[in-house]
């Protein structure tokens, strides 16, 4: 399962022998699996060059969750190797996982705000506004960070725009799309606030990238991180499987967060994420993309 050469660099890096490679359920973009050697057991994705372009900034997003999380477990990356041809693997340490209780959920909530409180100070010498160091991808997709002033600004140039490209590229765009999609970035300087305070978000926050630790510990995985508005996050985890309400309540005590009424917000950022796994995963998602677009005008 795992390519030999890549099997030999794991031994020559570390200085270990393999033992065993077992595969791991829920990678839909990298093969994935669990690695046991003579010096301890490692969680690794690998795949083409295609896939393993992702993994440095892969790393770079979760050094950069790991410096912000106090509360939230963050996975250590070990080794990244690339070969001649481009292929790769990404290797990070091993994380016994259980289901997350409700406690963990609360605590998902407070960790969730301490991260996003990371930016919100010194903001002229650390955050120039919305975006991030360097590009990176949220599952395949090449994610575009160019730093903006403006978050209307941000969100249309570096999150919808290339998203919309793409997808009319790939022929998955309806003929009476165009018009619709105009309005709504003619209008995004109204659906959106106009300068936010910057935080420090995952960006594919999920219940697939939630998941528990043995001790009750929540734990994020593959980020796509940048500097943006909050609610981004907030907005995902009701996308694809709501959270757990505890979270909500912790998040809202630990943020001092008045909920308010989000909901085009919320559609507008639900938008990106939706023309995405069309881009992805094709057809199957041409329904929510239109129903999203109708629902804003």
């Amino acid at each position: 399962m795992l390519p030999p050469d890549l099997h030999l660099q794991i031994e020559d890096r570390l200085g270990v022998t393999v033992e065993s490679v077992s595969p791991v359920s829920g990678g839909c973009i990298s093969h994935t699996g669990k690695i046991v050697t003579s010096g301890g057991t490692f969680f690794a994705k690998w795949g083409e060059a295609s896939v393993a372009r992702t993994y440095v900034p892969e790393m770079e997003g979760l050094n950069r969750l790991r410096a912000a999380c106090g509360i939230i477990r963050i996975p250590e990356v070990i080794e990244i190797v690339v070969l001649e041809s481009g292929a790769g693997l990404l290797l990070m340490e091993w994380i016994d996982v259980v289901s997350p209780t409700h406690e963990c959920w609360a605590e998902m909530g407070r960790g969730l705000a301490e991260m996003h409180r990371t930016g919100q100070e010194d903001l002229d010498d650390v955050v120039p506004g919305y975006g991030f160091g360097a590009h990176n991808f949220i599952g395949g997709t090449l994610q575009t960070n160019d730093w903006k002033k403006s978050w209307p600004g941000f969100f249309a140039d570096c999150r919808l725009m290339p998203q919309w490209e793409a997808a009319s590229r790939a022929g998955l765009l309806k003929q009476d799309w165009d018009p619709m999609f105009s309005e709504i970035i003619d209008h995004l300087p109204d659906m959106l606030p106009a300068s936010p305070i910057p935080s420090l978000v995952h960006g594919d926050l999920w219940t697939g990238n939630v998941l528990s630790d043995s001790a009750g510990r929540p734990v994020l995985i593959d980020p796509a991180v940048y500097y943006g508005h909050a609610e981004v996050d907030l907005a995902m985890t009701r996308l694809f499987g709501r959270f757990l309400e505890a979270f909500y309540r912790a998040y809202d005590e630990a943020s001092a967060r008045v909920p308010s009424d989000g909901h085009v917000r919320h559609q507008v950022y639900d938008l990106y994420h939706l023309l995405n796994h069309l881009n992805l995963f094709g057809t199957g998602y041409q329904s929510s993309v239109e129903s999203t677009m109708r629902s804003l005008l």
